[in-house]
């Protein structure tokens, strides 16, 4: 419970940071659009998830939800490397978006997923230095909600 405040306030904070800059930029924009959307429309995310992305990339979250924010906490496996990670974004109609940042800081993985499971759109870019240096499609999401 301890932590689960601390990552509200740390959500707070980043969408302060969000409306300060969403004036330049559309992404933002977009983003600030979708944490809009009514939270009856909102699903149970929270619980643990499993990510297969191209380039032999494996992410593995425990994931928490309030309202339309998802945060939390795994690891970023490359090939036989793994390092912890930090997970946030927001979860709108059917669509869930979220970063994930390796605690080498150095990049982080931009997630789009769709879980209506009507449409295959469920990609990500890798980001460094604010410019997307790779991106691919996720073949596998695994979850098992309600933890």
């Amino acid at each position: 419970m301890k932590y689960g405040r601390l990552t509200l306030v740390i959500a707070g904070l980043i969408c302060l940071v969000f409306q300060v800059h969403s004036q330049d930029d559309p992404a933002i924009s977009e983003m600030e659009n979708a944490m809009d959307t009514p939270v009856a429309s909102v699903q149970n995310l929270t619980g643990s998830w499993h990510l297969e992305l191209t380039n032999d990339i494996n992410i593995n979250l425990i994931i928490s939800q309030s309202g339309s924010i998802v945060s939390g906490r795994g690891n970023v496996t490359m090939g036989n490397a793994s390092q912890k990670a930090t997970a946030s974004g927001t979860y709108s109609g059917s669509v869930l978006k979220m970063d994930v940042v390796p605690v080498s800081g150095k990049e982080y993985y931009a997630l789009s997923l769709d879980l209506s499971g009507q449409t295959p759109a469920k990609t990500y870019s890798i980001i460094s230095n604010n410019t997307a240096i790779s991106s691919g499609i996720v073949r596998r999401v695994s979850y098992t909600t309600g933890l």
